[in-house]
Protein backbone atom coordinates (compact mmCIF):
# COMPACT_ATOMS: atom_id res chain seq x y z
CA UNK A 1 0.00 0.00 0.00
CA UNK A 2 1.50 3.33 -1.04
CA UNK A 3 1.03 6.26 1.31
CA UNK A 4 2.76 9.41 0.16
CA UNK A 5 2.98 12.92 1.59
CA UNK A 6 0.08 13.84 -0.72
CA UNK A 7 -2.14 11.88 1.65
CA UNK A 8 -1.37 14.37 4.38
CA UNK A 9 -2.36 17.29 2.21
CA UNK A 10 -5.65 15.66 1.25
CA UNK A 11 -6.40 14.83 4.85
CA UNK A 12 -5.81 18.38 6.03
CA UNK A 13 -7.91 19.74 3.18
CA UNK A 14 -10.87 17.92 4.68
CA UNK A 15 -10.85 20.46 7.50
CA UNK A 16 -12.46 23.70 6.32
CA UNK A 17 -11.59 27.19 7.45
CA UNK A 18 -14.24 29.82 8.03
CA UNK A 19 -13.24 32.04 5.13
CA UNK A 20 -13.57 29.17 2.64
CA UNK A 21 -17.21 28.44 3.36
CA UNK A 22 -18.98 28.03 0.06
CA UNK A 23 -22.54 29.13 -0.60
CA UNK A 24 -23.94 27.00 -3.38
CA UNK A 25 -25.57 28.58 -6.42
CA UNK A 26 -28.48 26.41 -7.50
CA UNK A 27 -28.89 27.82 -10.98
CA UNK A 28 -29.85 31.41 -10.32
CA UNK A 29 -26.56 32.93 -11.47
CA UNK A 30 -25.86 34.34 -8.03
CA UNK A 31 -22.64 35.99 -6.93
CA UNK A 32 -21.37 38.14 -4.06
CA UNK A 33 -20.53 41.13 -6.20
CA UNK A 34 -22.69 44.09 -5.17
CA UNK A 35 -22.18 46.12 -2.03
CA UNK A 36 -24.91 46.01 0.62
CA UNK A 37 -27.02 49.13 0.40
CA UNK A 38 -29.50 50.70 2.77
CA UNK A 39 -32.13 53.03 1.37
CA UNK A 40 -35.77 53.10 0.29
CA UNK A 41 -35.27 53.32 -3.47
CA UNK A 42 -37.17 50.15 -4.30
CA UNK A 43 -36.31 47.59 -6.95
CA UNK A 44 -36.48 50.04 -9.83
CA UNK A 45 -33.24 51.68 -8.71
CA UNK A 46 -31.51 49.27 -6.35
CA UNK A 47 -31.34 45.87 -4.74
CA UNK A 48 -34.51 43.81 -4.52
CA UNK A 49 -34.69 44.28 -0.74
CA UNK A 50 -34.25 48.07 -0.81
CA UNK A 51 -37.93 48.82 -0.37
CA UNK A 52 -39.79 51.13 1.96
CA UNK A 53 -40.86 49.02 4.92
CA UNK A 54 -44.39 48.79 6.23
CA UNK A 55 -42.76 48.94 9.66
CA UNK A 56 -41.90 52.60 9.18
CA UNK A 57 -43.43 55.08 11.57
CA UNK A 58 -43.66 58.84 11.80
CA UNK A 59 -40.28 58.92 13.53
CA UNK A 60 -38.51 56.15 11.63
CA UNK A 61 -38.28 55.35 7.93
CA UNK A 62 -35.07 53.28 7.84
CA UNK A 63 -36.41 49.81 8.60
CA UNK A 64 -35.57 47.27 5.88
CA UNK A 65 -32.90 44.57 6.21
CA UNK A 66 -30.27 46.75 4.52
CA UNK A 67 -30.51 49.32 7.30
CA UNK A 68 -30.27 46.54 9.90
CA UNK A 69 -27.19 45.04 8.24
CA UNK A 70 -25.33 48.34 8.09
CA UNK A 71 -26.39 49.42 11.58
CA UNK A 72 -28.51 52.40 10.56
CA UNK A 73 -31.92 50.89 11.32
CA UNK A 74 -33.90 53.19 13.59
CA UNK A 75 -35.15 52.35 17.06
CA UNK A 76 -38.59 53.65 16.16
CA UNK A 77 -39.35 50.98 13.54
CA UNK A 78 -42.59 49.30 14.54
CA UNK A 79 -43.01 45.93 16.21
CA UNK A 80 -39.39 45.07 16.84
CA UNK A 81 -38.89 41.87 18.80
CA UNK A 82 -36.91 42.49 21.99
CA UNK A 83 -33.18 42.53 21.31
CA UNK A 84 -33.41 43.34 17.59
CA UNK A 85 -32.08 46.90 17.76
CA UNK A 86 -29.10 45.87 19.91
CA UNK A 87 -27.98 43.37 17.24
CA UNK A 88 -27.92 45.85 14.36
CA UNK A 89 -24.85 46.31 12.19
CA UNK A 90 -21.75 44.29 11.47
CA UNK A 91 -22.02 44.18 7.67
CA UNK A 92 -20.48 47.47 6.56
CA UNK A 93 -18.38 46.76 3.48
CA UNK A 94 -20.17 43.45 2.91
CA UNK A 95 -21.83 42.15 -0.23
CA UNK A 96 -25.16 40.65 -1.24
CA UNK A 97 -25.91 37.42 -3.08
CA UNK A 98 -27.86 38.00 -6.25
CA UNK A 99 -27.99 38.28 -10.00
CA UNK A 100 -27.75 41.99 -10.66
CA UNK A 101 -30.61 43.48 -8.65
CA UNK A 102 -32.44 40.13 -8.71
CA UNK A 103 -32.50 37.59 -5.88
CA UNK A 104 -30.75 34.30 -6.56
CA UNK A 105 -31.43 30.89 -4.98
CA UNK A 106 -28.96 29.58 -2.41
CA UNK A 107 -28.14 26.72 -0.10
CA UNK A 108 -25.26 26.17 2.32
CA UNK A 109 -22.71 23.44 1.74
CA UNK A 110 -23.04 20.30 3.84
CA UNK A 111 -19.29 19.92 4.16
CA UNK A 112 -19.32 22.35 7.08
CA UNK A 113 -21.15 22.74 10.36
CA UNK A 114 -22.93 26.00 11.17
CA UNK A 115 -24.21 28.03 14.09
CA UNK A 116 -27.43 29.96 13.51
CA UNK A 117 -28.68 32.84 15.66
CA UNK A 118 -31.89 34.82 15.28
CA UNK A 119 -30.58 38.38 15.48
CA UNK A 120 -33.75 40.29 14.71
CA UNK A 121 -37.43 40.28 13.81
CA UNK A 122 -39.70 43.15 12.83
CA UNK A 123 -43.46 42.69 12.62
CA UNK A 124 -43.23 39.03 11.63
CA UNK A 125 -46.56 37.26 11.50
CA UNK A 126 -46.82 33.76 12.90
CA UNK A 127 -45.05 31.43 10.51
CA UNK A 128 -43.18 28.16 10.64
CA UNK A 129 -39.53 28.97 10.05
CA UNK A 130 -36.59 26.61 9.75
CA UNK A 131 -34.18 24.78 7.47
CA UNK A 132 -34.53 22.09 4.83
CA UNK A 133 -32.33 19.56 3.09
CA UNK A 134 -32.96 17.34 0.06
CA UNK A 135 -32.86 13.57 0.42
CA UNK A 136 -31.45 11.03 -2.05
CA UNK A 137 -34.80 10.82 -3.83
CA UNK A 138 -35.05 14.55 -4.36
CA UNK A 139 -37.58 15.02 -1.55
CA UNK A 140 -37.45 17.95 0.82
CA UNK A 141 -36.86 17.30 4.52
CA UNK A 142 -38.04 20.18 6.74
CA UNK A 143 -36.78 20.95 10.23
CA UNK A 144 -38.70 23.70 12.02
CA UNK A 145 -36.87 25.93 14.51
CA UNK A 146 -39.65 26.85 16.98
CA UNK A 147 -37.66 29.54 18.81
CA UNK A 148 -37.01 31.32 15.53
CA UNK A 149 -40.63 31.01 14.43
CA UNK A 150 -41.75 32.52 17.74
CA UNK A 151 -39.29 35.43 17.27
CA UNK A 152 -37.06 34.72 20.29
CA UNK A 153 -34.17 36.98 19.36
CA UNK A 154 -30.71 35.58 20.27
CA UNK A 155 -31.99 32.00 20.32
CA UNK A 156 -29.62 29.64 18.50
CA UNK A 157 -29.64 26.47 16.43
CA UNK A 158 -26.77 24.25 15.24
CA UNK A 159 -26.54 22.51 11.87
CA UNK A 160 -24.08 19.63 11.63
CA UNK A 161 -22.06 18.73 8.58
CA UNK A 162 -23.85 16.36 6.22
CA UNK A 163 -26.36 17.47 3.61
CA UNK A 164 -26.58 20.79 1.81
CA UNK A 165 -29.35 22.87 3.37
CA UNK A 166 -31.32 26.07 3.01
CA UNK A 167 -33.99 28.12 4.76
CA UNK A 168 -37.75 27.88 4.40
CA UNK A 169 -40.80 29.69 5.67
CA UNK A 170 -44.35 28.31 5.68
CA UNK A 171 -47.60 30.11 6.42
CA UNK A 172 -51.16 30.36 5.16
CA UNK A 173 -51.49 34.11 4.59
CA UNK A 174 -48.95 34.64 1.81
CA UNK A 175 -50.53 33.88 -1.58
CA UNK A 176 -47.24 34.02 -3.49
CA UNK A 177 -45.96 30.57 -2.57
CA UNK A 178 -44.75 27.54 -4.45
CA UNK A 179 -41.09 27.08 -3.55
CA UNK A 180 -39.90 23.65 -2.32
CA UNK A 181 -42.62 21.94 -4.39
CA UNK A 182 -45.36 22.89 -1.96
CA UNK A 183 -48.14 25.45 -2.08
CA UNK A 184 -47.46 26.58 1.49
CA UNK A 185 -43.67 26.78 1.39
CA UNK A 186 -41.22 29.47 0.36
CA UNK A 187 -37.59 28.39 0.18
CA UNK A 188 -34.14 29.84 -0.32
CA UNK A 189 -33.73 27.61 -3.36
CA UNK A 190 -36.69 29.24 -5.12
CA UNK A 191 -35.72 30.11 -8.66
CA UNK A 192 -38.41 32.54 -9.70
CA UNK A 193 -36.92 35.82 -8.52
CA UNK A 194 -39.60 38.39 -7.74
CA UNK A 195 -41.39 38.62 -11.09
CA UNK A 196 -42.68 35.07 -11.39
CA UNK A 197 -43.47 32.24 -9.00
CA UNK A 198 -42.02 30.71 -6.95
CA UNK A 199 -41.06 34.04 -5.46
CA UNK A 200 -37.79 34.34 -3.57
CA UNK A 201 -38.60 35.20 0.05
CA UNK A 202 -34.99 35.41 1.22
CA UNK A 203 -31.99 37.71 0.95
CA UNK A 204 -28.42 36.56 1.64
CA UNK A 205 -25.76 39.04 2.75
CA UNK A 206 -22.12 38.40 3.65
CA UNK A 207 -19.80 40.31 5.98
CA UNK A 208 -16.76 42.10 4.60
CA UNK A 209 -14.35 39.45 5.93
CA UNK A 210 -16.49 36.59 4.63
CA UNK A 211 -16.88 34.96 8.04
CA UNK A 212 -20.59 35.67 8.65
CA UNK A 213 -23.80 35.61 6.66
CA UNK A 214 -27.08 37.41 7.29
CA UNK A 215 -30.25 35.82 5.96
CA UNK A 216 -33.34 38.02 5.88
CA UNK A 217 -36.76 36.44 5.32
CA UNK A 218 -39.89 38.11 3.97
CA UNK A 219 -43.10 36.52 5.23
CA UNK A 220 -45.56 38.61 3.20
CA UNK A 221 -46.62 39.09 -0.39
CA UNK A 222 -43.71 40.51 -2.37
CA UNK A 223 -43.65 43.96 -3.89
CA UNK A 224 -43.76 43.61 -7.69
CA UNK A 225 -42.88 45.97 -10.53
CA UNK A 226 -44.63 47.99 -11.73
CA UNK A 227 -45.90 48.81 -8.27
CA UNK A 228 -49.65 49.54 -8.37
CA UNK A 229 -49.90 49.75 -4.58
CA UNK A 230 -47.67 49.51 -1.54
CA UNK A 231 -46.78 46.02 -0.44
CA UNK A 232 -44.39 45.02 2.32
CA UNK A 233 -41.14 43.66 0.92
CA UNK A 234 -38.37 44.51 3.35
CA UNK A 235 -36.90 41.08 4.31
CA UNK A 236 -36.73 41.95 8.00
CA UNK A 237 -39.36 39.57 9.40
CA UNK A 238 -36.79 36.95 10.41
CA UNK A 239 -33.09 37.85 10.30
CA UNK A 240 -30.64 35.04 11.02
CA UNK A 241 -26.87 35.25 11.32
CA UNK A 242 -25.00 32.18 10.06
CA UNK A 243 -21.41 31.42 11.06
CA UNK A 244 -19.28 28.49 9.96
CA UNK A 245 -18.04 25.98 12.52
CA UNK A 246 -14.41 24.94 12.07
CA UNK A 247 -12.53 22.09 13.76
CA UNK A 248 -10.58 22.81 16.93
CA UNK A 249 -6.83 23.30 16.33
CA UNK A 250 -6.06 20.23 18.46
CA UNK A 251 -8.27 18.07 16.24
CA UNK A 252 -6.41 19.29 13.19
CA UNK A 253 -3.08 18.58 14.88
CA UNK A 254 -4.16 15.07 15.83
CA UNK A 255 -5.35 14.43 12.29
CA UNK A 256 -2.06 15.68 10.90
CA UNK A 257 -0.09 13.55 13.37
CA UNK A 258 -2.08 10.47 12.44
CA UNK A 259 -1.57 10.98 8.74
CA UNK A 260 2.14 11.59 9.25
CA UNK A 261 2.29 8.33 11.17
CA UNK A 262 0.53 6.49 8.37
CA UNK A 263 2.84 8.03 5.81
CA UNK A 264 5.82 6.94 7.90
CA UNK A 265 4.47 3.41 8.17
CA UNK A 266 4.08 3.24 4.42
CA UNK A 267 7.64 4.44 3.97
CA UNK A 268 8.95 1.70 6.30
CA UNK A 269 6.92 -0.94 4.47
CA UNK A 270 8.39 0.12 1.14
CA UNK A 271 11.92 0.05 2.57
CA UNK A 272 11.40 -3.47 3.92
CA UNK A 273 10.13 -4.72 0.55
CA UNK A 274 13.15 -3.19 -1.16
CA UNK A 275 15.64 -4.38 1.50
CA UNK A 276 14.41 -7.32 3.62
CA UNK A 277 17.24 -6.79 6.13
CA UNK A 278 15.79 -3.48 7.24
Amino acid sequence: MKIHSLTLAIGLAAFPVATSAQVLDLGGGGAFTDAITANNTGRAAGWFYDNTSADRTGSASQCNVGFFALGTIQAGCANQAAGTFANRGGYVGGTGWGDGDQPAPFMFSGQYGYNLRLVGSLAARNSEFGIFSIDDNGGYVFTAIPSFGSKQVNSTFSVGAGSDWGFYIRNTFNPNTGGCFGSQYDCSDANGGYTNAPFQQFVLLRSADGSRYLVGAEDNKLDLLPNPSFRDSDYNDYMVEVTVVTPEPMSMALMATGLVGLAGAGFVQRRRRQNPSV
